[in-house]
């Protein structure tokens, strides 16, 4: 089955596999192409963290950015759950780490974004009520995901 993602890899080991028989098309003795570069799924996780946080930061200024991100994150998802169901299941069987590690970067990036717009709102409009209700709020919503982590985690025991 083809890597969906992988166009930029098709591509270059393509090109790759060109030159090396254009290479060899004249040597008595011809060796078959091997391709060695790999997918990197870090990169391309840490590459759509950075996408998810630049949506939630700039969602407030260009309102269609939600629509575009939601559609960008739906085709994200199907395309490496395809990738990492049929293509990659072996390389990257991590028992669940690669979900934990992205859930922790992404609550790291809900936190950032809190911090940015309550410090945004209370410089804006210079009043002090703005930042008093986002620490409460960002309190509240800390003391919430405290109270229910075990239901945002029903497979914890995943190992």
């Amino acid at each position: 089955m083809n890597s969906y993602i992988d166009a930029s890899h098709k591509m270059s080991s393509w090109i790759g596999k060109k030159l090396h028989e254009r290479k060899q098309r004249n040597s008595h003795y011809q060796t078959k192409y091997e391709d060695v570069e790999e997918f990197d799924l870090g990169y391309n996780q840490s590459y759509t963290l950075a996408i998810f946080l630049n949506c939630l930061l700039f969602a407030n200024i260009v309102p269609l950015i939600p629509l575009f991100a939601s559609f960008f994150f739906y085709i994200k998802y199907n395309v490496d759950k395809s990738n990492l169901i049929f293509v990659y299941f072996n390389k990257y069987e991590s028992g669940g780490q690669i979900r934990n590690t992205v859930k922790n970067i992404m609550i790291f990036d809900l936190y950032f974004y809190m911090i940015v717009i309550v410090s945004f709102f209370s410089f804006k409009f210079s009043n002090n009520h703005y930042g008093i209700i986002g620490i409460i709020f960002i309190t509240g919503w800390t003391a919430l995901a405290v109270y229910f982590k075990g239901s945002f985690e029903p497979f914890s025991n995943f190992r």
